[in-house]
């Protein structure tokens, strides 16, 4: 399997992270923050869509992967989605422009928490599309 398409969407779901981080850096945040929920909205619409992506393609074809230290990680992988993805979406129908602006440095603080999660889920995923790959050549 070929996971070209899945690592640009992580670049890109990292480009959106680390301009969302700059919209939330002093000063100005508060004038920032339309910029700021549309970022968020962007991200976390891509991110579901790169989600549903793995989950149609990438999961099940590790899954049925005879190394079983790969099949038993892409299936970890899946169950922590189940429960990272449930999270992610409340804290995204929570934070509405108008909720930002109340709370603008609560935000901040549950942003920046969400985004460090996501840059550590991103670079634990590259590991299962090395196995993706390898499964591919051995094939």
């Amino acid at each position: 399997m070929r996971c070209a398409r899945f690592r640009a969407d992580h670049a890109e779901l990292a480009d959106l992270a680390e301009e969302l981080r700059w919209l939330l850096t002093p000063p100005e945040r508060e004038a920032k923050v339309r910029a700021a929920h549309n970022c968020l909205d962007e991200l976390m619409g891509r991110l579901a869509t790169h989600l549903e992506d793995e989950a149609g393609e990438l999961y099940p074809l590790l899954s049925g992967c005879p190394d079983t230290r790969v099949a038993e990680l892409a299936d970890k992988f899946v169950a922590d989605m189940a429960a990272t993805s449930a999270t992610l979406e409340r804290y995204w129908q929570r934070w509405t422009t108008d909720a930002i602006t109340a709370e603008v440095d609560r935000f901040t603080s549950e942003t920046m928490a969400v985004l460090n999660q996501l840059a550590d889920r991103l670079h634990e995923n590259a590991a299962l599309y090395t196995a993706a790959e390898k499964l591919t050549v051995a094939a």
